[in-house]
């Protein structure tokens, strides 16, 4: 069975994948982190990632009249230059792609295809109301964590983490 969110249940929702997009950025930060012991400014001055980047994206609608959350993008940003800045994620930098689905069911799945087409490793926050994204995503093997189920379209989240 579907939820329905209100007015309040979307705020409420939207507040749930704040904290969760802050969980994922601790998570990621200490996957990049090392494990060397290394602390305030020796942690600072790790060698900088190189080699081919880690590929992430997060589709979030921003600058829409409706739906925005551009707290999403900007911690998510925030989250990915700290892993960076401590040498990336097993020496290779992240990259995040954001993809503007402007609450356009067209352009969320123009999102989801890019997703595929520019072979993301994972979709880490999907916030969409206008669905379609999750079936292409699934399809082409692309987890999505931290996605919102809340789309118009009746997709169900089955994402494989």
């Amino acid at each position: 069975m579907r939820r329905r969110y209100g007015l309040y249940g979307l705020a409420r929702a939207g507040l749930a994948r704040a904290g969760l997009a802050a969980a994922l950025a601790a998570l990621v930060v200490a996957c990049g982190g090392g494990s060397d012991g290394a602390s305030g400014s020796a942690a600072a001055s790790k060698p900088a990632a190189k080699g081919s980047p880690v590929k992430l994206m997060i589709i979030a609608p921003t600058g829409t009249a409706g739906t925005n959350y551009p707290e999403m993008v900007a911690a998510t940003r925030a989250a990915v230059r700290g892993v960076n800045a401590r040498g990336g994620i097993g020496g290779r930098p992240v990259e995040l792609v954001h993809c503007n689905e402007r609450n356009d069911a067209t352009a969320a799945k123009k999102c989801a295809q890019q997703a595929v087409d520019s072979g993301v490793l994972a979709v880490v926050s999907e916030v969409s109301g206008a669905g379609g994204i999750m079936p292409i995503l699934q399809n082409a093997g692309i987890p999505s964590i931290g996605s919102a189920d809340i789309s118009a379209d009746g997709s169900e989240l089955s994402s494989p983490v």
